[in-house]
């Protein structure tokens, strides 16, 4: 079974993206590589499906910033969530 997620870029520094690495995890140690997605601007969304044990999603930037944030999901039922990058801007 999986689920789906929207991720919203709600802020973004000047070295982040436009492409961000999407991994999961199911324990909180190990994260698994998802997809590579394209968050060009503040507002963009992606949908991603991910297992039902997922339990948290890190966003690592690619390019000249390459800082990570990492988010828990929201349980099923409790709706999609944002990723703040503002602070991914310090490299």
């Amino acid at each position: 079974m999986s689920i789906q997620k929207t991720i919203t870029l709600s802020e973004k520094g000047a070295k982040a993206g436009p492409a961000f690495d999407i991994y999961w995890t199911a324990d909180g140690n190990i994260f698994t590589f998802l997809e590579t997605v394209v968050l060009s601007s503040v507002g963009t969304s992606v949908v991603i499906t991910l297992p039902d044990n997922a339990i948290a999603v890190k966003l690592t930037s690619i390019g000249n910033c390459t800082n990570s944030v990492t988010n828990p999901i929201p349980g099923i039922t409790l709706g999609d969530f944002a990723i703040d990058f503002d602070q991914l801007d310090f490299n």
